[in-house]
């Protein structure tokens, strides 16, 4: 059975133009040819720095000791939503000009990685509050595209159409970034990677999530982040191509690999556990949402992402010389990535990283 959302509030097609123009910084032709770069790191933040990096001439080798996709960035839904973090989410509400940005940007890295599928199903916003004047003045505030659903079948929830927000299947798509590095000359390790090896590069930029914890003795700054555990559940028989359904509790994503929901946050715990508890839970709440899901065959999932204290990630030269940092994206890894490849690259040329960068800034945190 395929999620039954009305036609009128119906997404759909693919992202081929940006709804806004990406900021002119941050495509801004930096060159750094030559530059010999080592990203640790191989989730979707440190694939758009290699992206990038390699675009504008660098000479780029990756260490990630884990298989593509065993990572925070492979256990996600690939939301690619600046309305619902800055609805549902109070560290991403004053931020949603940054979070439109890097949606956007996703058309310059999907011409980086042509093996991109860039869907745009939109996403129906649900409140349990059944007051539809609520939902339209949140929206209204934030000067969102939307049209206001009055209880939208099968859901009984009030709730609002946007097409502003969209999701990338994020395991297919790591799998095309990580072709497009090879393709474009860029060399992986299957290592962890060391402090003493930062030597024989001219610069090095860490974008391992949690596990960039370890490398504090290259970037103090990195002693600013905290572990936070996020579980999911995967309906591996359910394949939807409908918009992203989100409450105040969960959401459902549309996945090339089935239907995710989720998903908890759990800060300050770093194991890769499934909770038996914890996906009974997330069960009871997504067939709620989606009553159809009942009895559907589901698989717990687990990540460790990594967070700063004002939820906002670390992008940009570390105090130590040399160092970069492309780390803490929280649970917006993938909606910033595209930003933090071009922020990197001009920094890494000498620039001032953009217009976007300040607030990204490693050394906002005093370390």
């Amino acid at each position: 059975m395929a999620l039954e959302v009305p036609r009128s509030i119906r997404g759909g097609g693919t992202i081929t133009a940006p709804s806004d123009t990406t900021p002119p910084d941050l495509t801004s032709g930096s060159r750094i040819d030559g530059l010999q770069l080592a990203v640790v790191g191989a989730g979707v933040l440190g694939l758009s720095v290699a992206l990038h990096a390699l675009a504008a001439g660098a000479s780029v080798t990756m260490f990630d000791p884990a298989e593509l996709g065993d990572n925070a960035s492979g256990v996600a839904a690939g939301m690619i939503a600046p309305v619902g973090e800055s609805l549902f989410d109070p560290a991403a509400f004053p931020h949603l000009d940054l979070l439109r940005a890097g949606r956007d940007a996703w058309i310059a890295m999907a011409a980086l990685a042509p093996g991109l599928e860039l869907p745009r199903p939109g996403a129906l916003l649900l409140w349990p509050d059944g007051d539809p004047a609520h939902v339209r003045a949140r929206l209204r505030a934030l000067d969102v595209e939307h049209r206001i659903a009055d209880q939208p079948r099968p859901f009984g929830l009030s709730g609002a159409f946007t097409p502003e927000d969209h999701l990338i299947s994020a395991r297919a798509a790591l799998l095309a970034m990580d072709q497009a590095v090879s393709a474009r000359g860029g060399r992986k390790i299957a290592a962890r990677f060391a402090a003493a090896e930062a030597s024989a590069f001219d610069a090095v930029v860490i974008a391992a999530g949690a596990e960039s914890r370890s490398l504090s003795s290259l970037a103090p700054e990195v002693a600013a982040l905290t572990p936070i555990k996020g579980q999911l559940i995967r309906f591996p028989e359910v394949r939807d191509t409908g918009p992203i359904l989100r409450s105040d509790t969960i959401y459902l994503a549309p996945q090339s690999d089935g239907l995710l929901a989720g998903a908890t946050m759990e800060p300050g715990i770093d194991d890769r556990a499934v909770d038996p508890s914890v996906v009974e839970m997330l069960r009871r709440q997504a067939e709620a949402l989606a009553p159809y899901l009942r009895g559907r065959r589901v698989e717990g999932l687990a990540g460790v992402r990594a967070a700063t204290p004002d939820g906002l990630p670390m992008v940009g030269p570390s105090r130590a010389r040399g160092v970069f940092l492309a780390t803490g994206a929280r649970r917006n890894g993938w909606l910033l990535a595209p930003l933090v490849g071009p922020i990197l690259v001009s920094y890494l040329s000498g620039g001032d990283g953009g217009r976007l960068a300040d607030r990204l800034d490693p050394r906002r945190f005093g370390f």
